[in-house]
């Protein structure tokens, strides 16, 4: 096993749980930024504004498919795979649900169950990885 994957695998609970948290954070503020450009945007919205629609999609699939690999690593105290499994599933894909339905709310973002749909994908891939890591 490498150095890297050794330091991964020997993390503490508490570690495991700031880093998952702390990405977490990452997405809903993500999530949660208008989509409108206005005087003084961070790059951040520029960005967005100028990404291809596939990219945005295919980047749904990989962000969930990452936030799932952690919440299993953060979860790995729980000696029954298949219930971390499930249990990784409900907490991604809910926060993904979430997530969508307050896009909603947000000016110039919208929710999709298309995007619900990329974010369970992504939560299976990361899963099935993680399945295998850990």
């Amino acid at each position: 096993m490498n150095k890297a994957l050794t330091a991964v695998r020997t993390a503490s609970y508490g570690t495991r749980w700031l880093l998952t948290l702390v990405f977490s954070i990452v997405i809903v503020i993500l999530s949660v930024t208008p989509a409108r450009s206005r005087p003084g945007d961070t790059v951040f919205h520029w960005l967005v504004e100028n990404t291809a629609a596939p990219v945005q999609k295919l980047s749904h699939v990989a962000v969930y498919a990452m936030l799932a690999v952690m919440v299993m690593w953060a979860l790995e105290n729980v000696e029954a795979r298949l219930g971390r499994a499930v249990l990784t599933l409900l907490i991604v894909v809910s926060l993904g649900a979430v997530l969508e339905w307050y896009q909603l709310q947000v000016p110039g973002r919208f929710g999709s169950l298309t995007d619900v749909a990329l974010n369970l994908a992504g939560a299976i891939i990361g899963i099935a990885v993680a399945w295998f890591l850990f």
